[in-house]
Parts: C-alpha cells; sequence; structure tokens
C-alpha cells in the first residue's frame, strides 16, 4: 500500500510538475464497455487463484495454464497475436532464458572450483585456529542478518538474538 501510495503522489508531482492536460473523466457508457473488453483478461487471476484454491495444480502446472489461456485470448478472442509475432516472443522468451541459464551455469562452476580448491575447508581451518575474538567477528558479521524464515533475527532493541551466536562474544 505504501509503494502505491508513494506511485501516486510521485505522478501527481511529476504531472503537476511538468503542467500535462487533464483528461475527462470517462462516462459509464466508456467505463463499461472498457470492462466487457476486458473481461476474458479478467479471468485469469480467477483461473490461477481457483485452480490453488480447489487445488486442479500446482504453481508451476497455473503457470503453464496462464501462458496457454493468455495465448488463447490474444490469438483468438482478441486477435492482437498472430504467429509471427508469437514466434519473436518465444525468441525473446528464449534469449532471457539463456541469460538465466548462463548464470545458473556459470554459479555451478564456481561452487565446483571453491569445492575442488578447498576453500570452504582452509577458510573452516582458519577459524578454527583463531583466536576467540576473531572466530566471533566473523560470525557476527556474516550470522548477523535477520533470518526471517526461521524467526531469528534482531529483537526490537536491535540487538542480536541468533541462539548460538552470542555464545561466542
Amino acid at each position: 500500500m505504501m509503494m502505491g501510495a508513494t506511485l501516486m503522489l510521485t505522478w501527481w508531482w511529476q504531472a503537476s510538475r511538468l503542467n500535462l492536460p487533464r483528461q475527462q473523466k470517462a462516462t459509464m457508457q466508456e467505463i463499461w464497455h472498457s470492462f466487457v473488453s476486458g473481461i476474458w483478461a479478467l479471468f485469469l487471476p480467477v483461473i490461477i487463484i481457483g485452480g490453488f484454491r480447489s487445488g486442479l495444480f500446482t504453481p508451476t502446472e497455473a503457470g503453464a495454464v496462464a501462458a496457454f489461456y493468455a495465448l488463447f485470448v490474444a490469438t483468438v478472442i482478441y486477435r492482437e497475436m498472430t504467429f509471427a509475432t508469437l514466434w519473436h516472443v518465444l525468441i525473446g522468451a528464449a534469449k532471457t532464458t539463456s541469460v538465466v541459464m548462463f548464470l545458473v551455469a556459470s554459479a555451478q562452476v564456481s561452487a565446483w572450483l571453491i569445492t575442488i580448491a578447498e576453500l570452504p575447508m582452509m577458510v573452516s581451518d582458519l577459524l578454527a585456529t583463531a583466536g576467540r575474538f576473531t572466530a566471533s567477528a566473523v560470525y557476527r558479521h556474516y550470522g548477523g542478518y535477520p533470518d526471517c524464515r526461521h524467526g531469528h533475527g534482531f529483537n526490537a532493541d536491535g540487538i542480536n538474538s541468533y541462539p548460538g551466536i552470542n555464545a561466542f562474544s
């Protein structure tokens, strides 16, 4: 809600600063026509959430169902997408996916190289032989961020409330 309010204020400020002209308010007939022409698109969230709630499909399957429904609506109902534009959309999606997969592959190679170089063992040995203050500083630095998944993190006073971390200080 704060993000929406911030966006509204930003657009209002920009429009007043740039002296943008106001548009006429839409009539009820225009609003109704807009609603009727967009009813097919408005069914998409209903299909997704209804599928979740009824147990018809998982989130992955919901993405596939949503993609096929959107493709059907764009090509058959609205007739805004041809197979030529679909081809360009698929090429763009393939390029985006290839970038993400390249990053995943690079991360896998990096993880393998770190493991082969026995870097985790070196860090472990360094911390085992380091003094109590050094180990405490490292643990506080790398372990001192809130971990909301397990309910640990910082309490209202800003004190680190991780169990086990305070034992090193």
